[in-house]
């Protein structure tokens, strides 16, 4: 996130989030997710613009639960994460409305 390099953030955070799925015993998990996760990429890297530290902090808030072996704080940390996205696409149609079908 310091040296402003987006793609690799972006990398990093996709190895994050498989790495789970890997250590949860659910590796099968991650491909469900990559097939399916394209558009919601635009979205993400997009994010990154404002969102970066507030992923990095949840990261380092699901790790801590992980460490501790503390299953229900993790996943109640990845649900706080993971619905972050639908504040970050009404901000991102707001300011990037051309990339959004009409309803």
């Amino acid at each position: 996130m310091d040296a402003g390099d987006k793609m690799l953030f972006h990398e990093l955070d996709d190895e994050f989030h498989r790495q789970i799925c890997k250590m949860s015993g659910h590796e099968f998990a991650w491909a469900l997710i990559r097939d399916s996760k394209a558009h919601m990429d635009r979205i993400r890297y997009l994010s990154l613009a404002f969102g970066a530290q507030s992923a990095i902090d949840d990261h380092i808030e699901i790790m801590a639960a992980l460490k501790a072996r503390d299953g229900d704080r993790a996943a109640a940390n990845m649900r706080v994460h993971l619905s972050r996205i639908l504040s970050i696409i009404s901000r991102i149609r707001e300011s990037h409305g051309q990339y959004f079908a009409t309803e």
